[in-house]
């Protein structure tokens, strides 16, 4: 059986970051190791992670004297892990149980694809779940709109992120270095399958669809498109997307936030984690 790699950035996470390792601690697939790179936390989630870390001997813990960025923290963990597959997780967030053998064994039967993904469960502050499953099978020319995944959920083939270089780190990059990572992969000839299930847990408050607007990432964010279709020979016209971050953050953000939460469908009364 292959192993896995589970690579997690962690800053200022201490309230979530035990709940976060433990979901992979208790996976049904047992061949991994976590690796967690704390990126200049000013809270306790070093000691929380390095209580865990007494308990099982499967946790490696990097350290960031100053915060670097998160395309900085997961390519830290890439270098170390020792597997052929990256699993991605991110620090305030948890994994259904079975959520690493789904994936695995997807890939084991689909060698065409060098990443998989599924849907997931956005969980706000009261528990209230929605569900937000991307498409299944995504073009070049999907990529046009946006990312169309849900980055924590995936796990890579080792070999193709060494290919692309891993997470793109620069001034652009310090937010949505994801979404460059897939436009880097798809101009590499890779693809990438989504689950039709939801198999991650994403702690998504109002906060959280705020940021996706906030004006300070609208120069990086018209950056990575523009990056990005470059290495996929888009057409011509995919060019006046590059300014879609410009033109999203002219509307009101109460209007944003209505889309946002629009995108996903609530459910109720559903247990299942």
């Amino acid at each position: 059986m292959d192993g896995v790699s589970v690579i997690i950035p962690m800053k200022n996470a201490e309230l979530t970051i035990e709940k976060c390792i433990l979901s992979i601690v208790n996976q049904s697939y047992s061949f991994l190791e976590i690796i967690v790179c704390d990126d200049g936390s000013a809270d306790g989630s070093i000691a929380v992670v390095e209580h865990l870390m007494q308990k099982y001997d499967n946790i490696t813990l990097l350290k960031n004297k100053v915060s670097k960025g998160a395309a900085n923290a997961r390519n830290r963990c890439i270098a170390e892990a020792k597997y052929n597959y990256i699993a991605v997780q991110d620090a305030d967030d948890w994994s259904a149980r079975d959520r690493i053998e789904k994936e695995m064994s997807f890939l084991a039967t689909h060698p065409e694809y060098a990443v998989v993904g599924s849907g997931c469960y956005r969980v706000n502050e009261f528990g209230e779940k929605k569900i937000d499953i991307p498409m299944e099978y995504i073009s070049k020319k999907d990529l046009i709109w946006g990312g169309h995944f849900v980055h924590a959920s995936c796990i890579f083939r080792k070999e193709v992120l060494c290919e692309v270089g891993g997470y793109t780190d620069n001034k652009y990059t310090k937010r949505d270095q994801d979404y460059h990572l897939l436009l880097k992969l798809y101009g590499k000839g890779y693809r990438l399958y989504n689950l039709q299930e939801c198999l991650y847990y994403y702690l998504s408050t109002d906060a959280t669809y705020i940021r996706q607007i906030d004006l300070k990432k609208v120069r990086g964010l018209m950056w990575i498109r523009y990056d990005g279709y470059r290495r996929n020979n888009m057409p011509i016209w995919a060019y006046f997307f590059v300014f879609k971050p410009l033109i999203a953050v002219l509307i009101p953000k109460c209007i944003m936030l209505g889309y946002y939460k629009r995108k996903v469908k609530t459910i109720k009364n559903d247990n299942r984690e």
